[in-house]
């Protein structure tokens, strides 16, 4: 612009003209490459991620040795890498409980549904202890539900299915279709409220009927329940609904819906790099209506079933909901547990939610907020 000011006459306005225009042209091709990535990042599965730890020899018995672990990665663990979140011996007793109660992979098929494509899933079926279930009886199940971009080995999962299993309670630790032992699927990609709750419906049935009596024969749905962290939380609040025979549910760390999830993180992503604020509040809206409309011309309504659309259906019998959440959590902030509850609160006659408390923690492992506060 400086140097067109220089030209005289006419030739000043074709000057602005090209530069007018070469500004157009750059601002539409950052655009697109900005509009690209954020569909790649919210959509397009990661296989790295999604398989981490899930290679051939990694069973039961070695798994607490082989995965990461908060602040200290792999092991050894010492003092000076686990401390003060949690003893340096939790992850050897772990490994050694797993060493002797074992644990093995079934497989499974995802809860058919005309519009969803049919997966075979594989969990790990980690028995409980046996000396805490009354004799004669079978011990109650849970599902549970790994987050986005982890699975059945994150060591949330590994922690939990130990902690229950000390309880009395039998786990089955699902992954969700295209993640780690599960099988591939056709659209490849992160699929929020449209498959995976029929991947965590296909586990509940599984868990619930044992069809081939490899958990010990079936038991009543009354006696299985389901519990996930952060976008396996909010999964496990979007079946609660759909299926009324279901025991229970627990989560920690649970967006509300897909949209305000991505929003928030890129809005935190984009602050840091000091864009004005006008600007990201212009490219989170516009970018997420791209990131929906490219979904549903994969045939994926990301938004076909929330804990908002889903959990009102539920029947009036009053099941409960366990609710954790963070007051620091950069992830899932306290605004998500703030809609959750909204919704909760006008429909009392169908769950009883226990929260407060020590269920809304200030806490972190390692500056890490989210889904820490049961290690």
């Amino acid at each position: 612009v400086a140097a067109c000011r220089r030209i005289r006459g006419g030739r000043v306005w074709a000057c602005l003209a090209v530069v007018l225009g070469s500004s157009t042209v750059l601002c539409q091709v950052v655009w697109s490459i900005w509009k690209d990535k954020a569909i790649r990042t919210m959509l397009e599965i990661n296989d790295d991620e999604v398989n981490i730890h899930c290679g051939a020899g990694l069973i039961m018995q070695n798994i607490t040795r082989s995965v990461d672990w908060p602040g200290c990665g792999v092991q050894p663990w010492t003092d000076n890498c686990t401390l003060p979140c949690y003893p340096k011996e939790l992850p050897l007793q772990i490994a050694e409980f797993n060493t002797e109660h074992g644990g093995r992979l079934l497989s499974y098929p995802s809860r058919p549904h005309p519009d969803i494509e049919g997966v075979e899933l594989r969990g790990w079926y980690l028995p409980a202890r046996a000396d805490r279930v009354p004799e004669g009886r079978r011990a109650p199940r849970v599902v549970l539900q790994h987050g986005f971009r982890e699975n059945s080995n994150n060591w949330r999962i590994v922690l939990l299915s130990y902690m229950l299993r000390q309880c009395g309670i039998d786990v089955l630790a699902n992954n969700f279709r295209d993640h780690c032992y599960s099988d591939r699927s056709s659209a490849h990609m992160y699929e929020w409220g449209n498959a995976y709750p029929y991947d965590l419906l296909g586990a509940w049935d599984f868990a619930r009927s044992d069809p081939r009596g490899e958990m010990g024969g079936p038991v009543d749905g009354a006696h299985v329940g389901v519990g996930g962290f952060s976008k396996g939380g909010f999964t496990a609040l979007s079946v609660m609904g759909v299926e009324p025979r279901m025991a229970a549910a627990w989560v920690d760390g649970s967006p509300f819906l897909p949209g305000p999830a991505w929003q928030h993180l890129t809005t935190k992503f984009l602050r840091k790099r000091r864009v004005p604020a006008w600007l990201t509040r212009w490219l989170v809206g516009r970018t997420w209506l791209d990131i929906d409309r490219a979904a549903l011309d994969r045939g994926t309504n990301l938004s076909r079933h929330t804990p908002s659309s889903s959990l009102p259906l539920g029947p009036d019998t009053r099941r409960p909901l366990y609710i954790i959440d963070n007051r620091g959590d950069a992830t899932c902030p306290m605004s998500f547990h703030e809609e959750l509850m909204d919704v909760l609160r006008v429909i009392p006659e169908k769950y009883t939610v226990q929260e407060g408390g020590p269920w809304l923690s200030g806490v972190q492992c390692h500056g890490n907020p989210h889904c820490t506060l049961h290690l």
